[in-house]
């Protein structure tokens, strides 16, 4: 690759027992790490705020995170030590990639549930990071993994 990468990973790629509903998406981790595997990349696991913030839970729309109490605060707070972490990349022809969840009221880079609706937006952790870091974003969709996998490749090839 001409360029380092490092990419920053919503969590329940690596660890979908933390997501909501206790959902599962079988060898998901197994073909994304597969695929990790094949490139010189620094991989960065971020914590998930809605699993630091609560634990277990159920799902719930955007808007119900941003009305929960000290929630917008917690994901400014892991947003600060997520940026002091890879501070360590600062002046390098260091990329930085962040592989975002759709439709998640926290990691979504593209569209977010607003009550019972999909919407344009981010998720509060992903808003909170861009304030604090320049990222690119590139979005894992849980319902459509083999084109997820295939464009984090397509990323990857491309950096050469």
């Amino acid at each position: 690759m001409s360029k380092e990468l490092t990419l920053l990973l919503s969590h329940c790629l690596l660890n979908q027992k933390i997501r909501a509903g206790r959902v599962y998406t079988p060898r998901i981790t197994q073909k994304l790490l597969g695929i990790l595997s094949r490139y010189p990349v620094w991989l960065e696991q971020l914590p998930c705020p809605e699993f630091s913030f609560i634990g277990e839970r159920e799902k719930k729309p955007k808007d119900a995170w941003e009305k929960l109490e000290g929630f917008r605060e917690h994901c400014s707070n892991l947003a600060e030590k997520i940026k002091e972490g890879i501070r360590k990349l600062e002046g390098t022809n260091a990329e930085l990639l962040l592989v975002t969840i759709a439709r998640s009221p926290s990691c979504s880079s593209g569209e977010v549930y607003w009550g019972k609706k999909v919407i344009q937006g981010k998720g509060i952790l992903v808003e909170e990071l861009e304030e604090r870091i320049k990222l690119n974003l590139l979005e894992f969709d849980f319902r459509r993994v083999s084109w997820s996998l295939e464009r984090i490749e397509k990323y990857l090839k491309a950096l050469g």
